[in-house]
């Protein structure tokens, strides 16, 4: 892995844990629509995240001989795997507050359909009350 490679998975990585905070605010302030535009443009930097891995690099860029490649440095290792562990706790958290908030959207819509049933049934007695008035009245 070329100095190159480490900076652009930096920046990309970077890139995924501001998107995935940014996923977490829009799911706060109720914007679900925002959070989804937000998952397209992750999947375009795992896209190039990926690219960088496969891809060599550029012509113009050649190791230099007497640096160390950053791949065997713990502490490179490291920070790039500490930016992962941040994208993945924020995309638990995000996946949480999602749950959360599809669970009062079920409650919502067992309770919205609750009162149409309950709508339904005072209907049709109203409706059999109606229709006995109705028929009483046409009886006399």
């Amino acid at each position: 892995m070329t100095d190159l490679m480490t900076l652009q998975q930096h920046r990309l990585l970077s890139r995924l844990y501001a998107l995935a905070r940014e996923q977490g605010r829009a799911l706060k302030e109720d914007r679900l629509d925002h959070f989804l535009d937000l998952m397209e443009v992750r999947e375009q930097v795992l896209a190039e995240l990926l690219a960088v891995e496969s891809e060599p690099p550029p012509a113009n860029v050649l190791p230099l001989p007497t640096i160390r490649a950053s791949a065997g440095d713990p502490d490179v290792r490291d920070a790039l795997r500490g930016i992962i562990s941040s994208i993945i706790e924020q995309d638990e958290t995000n996946e949480r507050e999602l749950r959360s908030q599809m669970g009062v959207i079920a409650t919502t819509i067992q309770h919205l359909h609750q009162g149409a049933v309950a709508g339904r049934g005072y209907a049709a007695v109203m409706s059999a009350v109606r229709g006995e008035t109705a028929t009483s009245d046409f009886r006399a």
